[in-house]
């Protein structure tokens, strides 16, 4: 199933999704390099190591879906 939005937005609102969403890739990359750092100055047991890399993993592919929303949509300017 798919849902197609048609709409049109002003540059400013615009800006300001595509914004959201570049700043939701930016906190998941702290996230990553939290979580790394985490990984390597504590010393995780077997179950925790685990955890950590699925954890790492999960942002690392949120990111990719992200990015590909902001890819999937148009961005042309529309006469008003």
């Amino acid at each position: 199933m798919a849902i197609k939005f048609n709409f049109t937005v002003s540059d400013v609102d615009a800006e300001n999704i595509m914004s959201c969403l570049q700043d939701r890739i930016t906190k998941q990359l702290v996230m990553i390099a939290k979580e790394h750092g985490r990984a390597h100055t504590n010393n995780l047991t077997g179950i925790e190591k685990e955890e950590s890399a699925t954890e790492i993993e999960w942002l690392e592919n949120s990111i990719e879906y992200t990015k590909g929303l902001m890819q999937k949509m148009e961005n042309s300017r529309v006469e008003e």
